[in-house]
């Protein structure tokens, strides 16, 4: 199992970043980089990505008369995201 390999690294300065190509289920809250160092003091680091689980719910809209067929209706969310 490949995701139970340790991989030592030598001592010095890094960056631990996080790639997600699919933000339907997830929503990071920390940042997707962090950096940390490795020394002979402190050659030990845990990493923590923070991600919130995004939950869905059925929106409905209606008009109370007919509109054209070109009509855009574009939700916005609290944090700016538009959805059309």
């Amino acid at each position: 199992d490949k995701s139970k390999a340790i991989h030592f690294l030598q001592f010095g300065h890094y960056t631990a970043e996080i790639f997600s190509y699919d933000r339907t289920e997830l929503k990071f809250i920390s940042a997707l980089s962090q950096e940390f160092d490795l020394t002979e003091e402190n050659s030990f680091q845990t990493i923590t990505f923070l991600a919130k689980l995004l939950e869905y719910a059925p929106v409905s809209v209606s008009f109370n008369q007919a509109v054209p067929k070109t009509t855009t209706v574009v939700l916005k969310g609290e944090d700016g995201t538009s959805i059309t």
